[in-house]
């Protein structure tokens, strides 16, 4: 009994490190996806014509402050930014940019 509940805890173990290195992954291309996307907007913002730095969180706050004034429901604002809150969103929205 006792060998057969330590291969079943094994493999337990082998499953959650394995889960644990997917996340990790993940998380790994996601802010590596990021960081080139923030470079990207950079240099955007450096060309001729530019009038501001541009960054992801600019994008992000033009776009909810123009989908509130196109009166998109702030749920669905808050869903999209991944808000847990729609206070927060609302806050989001409206301070001055």
């Amino acid at each position: 009994m006792l060998a057969r509940d330590l291969l079943t805890f094994s493999y337990l173990i082998r499953e959650c490190l394995s889960c644990i290195w997917n996340v990790c992954a993940n998380v790994v291309s996601w802010v590596s996806d990021y960081i080139i996307y923030n470079r990207d907007l950079k240099r955007l913002s450096a060309a001729p014509g530019a009038r501001e730095n541009i960054s992801s969180y600019v994008a992000l706050h033009s776009w909810a402050s123009i989908a509130n004034n196109s009166d998109i429901s702030l749920g669905v604002i808050k869903d999209s930014l991944w808000h847990i809150v729609v206070i927060l969103t609302l806050i989001f929205v409206s301070i001055p940019f």
